[in-house]
């Protein structure tokens, strides 16, 4: 069977450092091909002064092209720690460019949760990049330090996105020890009515070789994500895996509510899929 590949999106910092770790460890764990990604570009502020001149171009490249090479160097030590198959790619550009440019290498990206629109040169925006990559993201919190499949939850909704995700998820599922597949049950449904999605569900499962579990949250008190994510902390769960919804509107990627509400506000490791 072909190994699978994985990226993981590096940038700086300690937050990095903890998430190329973590990247690595799954890599080994999976005899995956771990491909450090990273790219930036020129701070918007070099050019509101005014023309920059040639020796000015060059010597900010230079900065760029020396600041890759650091972290590429960083990616290796820590990244070959854990994990012998191991790869880098950068380039002197915008981050989201980048990286869904460079997807078509890998099974699965791994980010981080960091948002920060003011630097664009920097930074992924996590809502362009689940909504555009084609591809299963990993999203790892800040305060996540260390990273295990064994207890995994599904977010289930009966919609493409769910479909795609569970498909997506399952070579992941296949390693865990419990898997539970919850759906809230929502006003204009009933409890019977969802078991019987979430059997359906199961039972897909089943014949790919995982064994589930099913969970029908009646009476929400909190908005669907929080009862999620309440339920998720409750099993001690590792893992959310849960589609990723969302539209374009006016040129910006949004959310919908659910999946805004675990990018933003779990503390627990999420999979996506769009």
């Amino acid at each position: 069977m072909q190994s699978p590949t994985f990226m993981v999106h590096v940038t700086f910092g300690k937050i990095s450092d903890v998430r190329v770790r973590l990247a690595s460890e799954l890599a080994a764990y999976f005899e995956a091909k771990l491909v450090g990604m990273s790219a930036c570009t020129y701070p918007v502020e070099a050019f509101t002064s005014g023309p920059i001149s040639d020796d000015e171009l060059k010597y900010e490249i230079q900065k760029l092209i020396s600041e890759l090479e650091r972290r590429k160097k960083h990616f290796l030590q820590i990244a070959e720690e854990k994990n012998s198959h191991n790869a880098w790619r950068s380039a002197t550009d915008f981050p989201i460019q980048t990286v869904l440019h460079e997807l078509r290498c890998a099974d699965l990206l791994i980010i981080g949760k960091e948002k920060d629109k003011s630097k664009i040169d920097q930074a992924l925006d996590p809502i362009t990049v689940l909504l555009r990559a084609g591809r299963p993201i990993l999203m790892i919190p800040n305060n996540v330090k260390s990273l295990s499949f064994e207890r995994i939850i599904i977010s289930w909704k009966d919609t493409r996105e769910a479909r795609r995700v569970v498909l997506d998820a399952v070579p992941y599922l296949r390693r865990a020890n419990i898997v539970i597949v919850v759906s809230v049950c929502e006003q204009n449904q009933t409890e019977r009515e969802v078991q019987s999605h979430l059997e359906d569900v199961l039972d897909y499962l089943s014949g790919h070789g995982i064994s589930a579990d099913l969970k029908v949250i009646t009476n929400p008190k909190l908005s669907i994500g929080n009862e999620i994510i309440d339920f998720a902390e409750e099993e001690n769960a590792d893992l959310i895996v849960a589609g990723a919804y969302g539209r374009s509107q006016i040129g910006e990627w949004i959310f919908g509510g659910v999946t805004e509400t675990l990018v933003t506000e779990t503390p627990i490791s999420c999979f996506f899929s769009h």
